[in-house]
């Protein structure tokens, strides 16, 4: 394979996206958790660096079963909201509050088990696809919208991106040569250009240069061969003189 004349991506750098998704896979799940807490205290704000369907789930049927603060319904609906509105039976809240908890221990155990299984990364790329499709379903039911929905799909799209590095990933990391082998191959500096170059050196040149002390060895060769030129020409020189003068 000619690493000089084509865009190279290593073991290295697809191992690099795999630790970038999972890492965002556990930020996903440790927000997910503040946020469940959060609607646990009756806190209806929340962090957008979480996955929408045990949150959203959780919120609506903690604020549909009535556990709530007395203060959130009466800012919404006044004084005279316990008359106004009918609840949930709470058992609701608790039979989702619990499939939600379920779905963070699986994206958990997701991301703990990716590092050394494919399907892990195939399975979060799924999950978060459809938790996007429910933000979007979700947000049209309660009516909700604005720059809150438009963050948060940025951030669906965000952890998709890198859901489906991930998977591209583990075919690269099992295909794609190493930092070395490119190195060797190509013939470019590493100690100039790092270890992970995306692009062969144009022309067949190496990045880093030709070696030093080869470039010494040409110069003084073609010097070396200037010097015999002139010493040549010079003996030649004389040689016509001494002709002539003996004429």
């Amino acid at each position: 394979m000619n690493y000089a004349s084509q865009p190279i991506k290593t073991k290295e750098m697809y191992q690099r996206d795999l630790t970038m998704s999972r890492m965002n896979l556990l930020l996903s799940v440790i927000f997910t958790v503040v946020n469940l807490v959060m609607v646990m205290i009756s806190i209806s704000t929340s962090f957008l660096f979480s996955a929408s369907i045990p949150h959203y789930l959780s919120l609506f049927f903690a604020v549909n079963c009535g556990l709530f603060d007395d203060s959130y319904y009466q800012s919404f609906y006044g004084d005279d909201w316990k008359n106004e509105l009918v609840f949930f039976d709470p058992s609701i809240f608790w039979a989702v509050f619990a499939f939600s908890v379920a779905i963070i221990i699986g994206l958990f155990l997701l991301w703990f088990f990716s590092k050394k299984h494919k399907v892990c990364s195939m399975i979060t790329l799924s999950f978060y696809i459809v938790d996007t499709l429910f933000l979007v379903a979700f947000s049209f039911f309660v009516g909700a919208g604005g720059i809150d929905l438009i963050l948060q799909l940025l951030f669906h799209a965000w952890i998709v991106y890198y859901a489906v590095l991930s998977v591209r990933a583990w075919k690269g990391i099992g295909t794609a040569p190493t930092a070395a082998e490119v190195a060797a191959k190509s013939g470019y500096s590493q100690t100039s250009y790092g270890a992970n170059p995306y692009m062969g050196s144009p022309y067949g040149r190496p990045y880093g240069g030709y070696d030093d002390d080869e470039e010494d060895e040409e110069n003084e060769e073609d010097e070396a061969e200037a010097d015999d030129v002139s010493e040549e020409e010079l003996v030649e020189s004389e040689d016509d003189t001494d002709e002539t003068e003996s004429e």
